[in-house]
């Protein structure tokens, strides 16, 4: 069975969107994920993104409903196929620039899974999402769409004035502008 490797990467665009595409030795086929905020405030604001990945062969039409709701409830979720490494956010924006960065990176076979992608700010979860998807040697990204996890706790920050609404990822990594765009 052939791997694919998996890369979550900040793009920053209007949209905000995270995606990268990455080649296994040995295989000629390409696979991505991507992940969506919803604004680009969300996006600078979130510290770390950790995607979590389950076996969605069986039952999966209600998987990726049940993963959210235990992460937001605090219960035990299934065995994971992978767990990633939580990875600052700008380390995975830097790896779009620099290809030869391994922030984010997960190996998983051929399969049907669910993504569950956690962005967490302050030690907290911020962002969730999930999405079903079939990695296969041709298959295309996997959109993982993130939304707040609990707005009355942990809400979106504004961003500052100081900050370019077009290009809020680039000014919150580089360090000699992140102050300007630090909510």
């Amino acid at each position: 069975m052939g791997t694919r490797v998996l890369a979550t990467v900040v793009v920053a665009a209007l949209a905000v969107a995270c995606s990268d595409k990455k080649t296994v030795p040995g295989d000629n086929s390409k696979g991505t994920y991507a992940i969506t905020f919803p604004s680009p405030a969300a996006a600078v604001a979130t510290d770390t993104m950790q995607v979590i990945v389950f076996d969605a062969s069986e039952n999966s039409a209600s998987l990726c409903f049940s993963l959210v709701q235990k992460r937001k409830s605090h219960q035990d979720l299934p065995p994971a196929v992978v767990t990633g490494d939580p990875v600052a956010l700008c380390d995975l924006f830097k790896t779009e620039q620099d290809t030869t960065l391994k922030a984010g990176k997960l190996d998983v076979g051929y399969g049907s899974f669910a993504f569950l992608a956690v962005g967490q700010r302050q030690g907290n979860d911020f962002m969730i999402g999930c999405s079903l998807g079939t990695v296969t040697a041709d298959s295309g990204a996997v959109g993982i769409s993130v939304a707040a996890a609990n707005l009355s706790t942990n809400p979106i920050p504004q961003l500052p004035p100081t900050c370019d609404p077009n290009t809020p990822l680039t000014q919150h990594c580089d360090p000699a502008n992140a102050a300007k765009c630090t909510p």
